[in-house]
This record gives structure tokens, sequence and C-alpha cells, in this order.
């Protein structure tokens, strides 16, 4: 299955990674669409695309990851959805997944999480979606690996 991965913490992050190599693992397609930097809090906002028409991206190589294709946005988490559901990184994805975000989105805080912004744009294009949260305490370690095995379950 082709699997696009994005998330709002940024390329960086490392529940990003983490998920990325339990879906890889599993003998999935993944390919790595994620903001250059944190756009937690952007919904599914697009950015201001009416001023240049352009997606600026960058060619990402993550060492954990060979293998795979990533690509580092300046945009939002939902731009990076929008631009894959219209071919911008290939073939359209059979399934987008938006995670892991540091910190749980529940309550109201949904209508403002970038995570579940990507996932509502891709389910705008028709393609299945999904997004990943960890809720964690502040003296706990943050266990991005067990998230990643119950999220590819």
């Amino acid at each position: 299955m082709r699997i696009l991965l994005t998330n709002d913490d940024g390329i960086d992050a490392p529940g990003l990674h983490a998920l990325a190599r339990v879906l890889h693992t599993c003998g999935h397609e993944i390919k790595i669409v994620a903001p250059a930097m944190d756009h937690s809090g952007f919904g599914a906002a697009l950015g201001p695309l009416h001023v240049t028409g352009q997606v600026l991206f960058e060619d990402r190589k993550i060492e954990s990851l060979l293998g795979v294709e990533a690509y580092a946005v300046d945009g939002s988490p939902a731009l990076c959805a929008f631009s894959a559901a219209l071919g911008g990184f290939g073939d359209k994805p059979d399934l987008v997944v938006s995670g892991i975000n540091a910190g749980q989105n529940q309550g109201r805080a949904i209508l403002f999480s970038g995570t579940v912004g990507a996932a509502l744009t891709a389910c705008q294009f028709g393609i299945p979606a999904m997004a990943v949260s960890l809720a964690h305490r502040p003296d706990d370690e943050w266990l991005w690996d067990t998230a990643a095995v119950c999220a590819a379950s």
C-alpha cells in the first residue's frame, strides 16, 4: 500500500520517524511529506498559496529511514496532504497517516490540530486517512515505538 506520512511537529519529529519505521517494516511503500518545521495548531490551513502559487520543498535524507523518500515542505501539514493528493509527489497515496503527534488531540483541540487537519484534507480528496496522537505525562518517557506499533495494527 502507498502511504503518505505527514505530521504537524515537523519532518525531524521522533513520532514521525517511529511511525515511518514501523510502516516501512510492515512492507508498505512510505513517502514522507512533512512540514520543514513545527506547524502545531495550524488545523487544516493551507497557507498563503495565492501569493506565489508555489509549494516550496526540499529532499531530505533521514538516516534511520534509508530507502524512504522524504520531503520537507515550507508549509502546513494540510498543504502536504493537499499537494500529495494532487500528485505533487508522485502517485496519489492509498492512505494518509498523520502523526505521531506529541500530545493528545481531543475535545475542542481537534479543531486546531495540524495532525488532524492533514487527515481531514486527505479525506476531502477521497483518500482514507488517520491521525495519530500520543498522550504523555511530564515525567514519563515518550513511547513512540509502542504508539507506532498500535497505529500500524
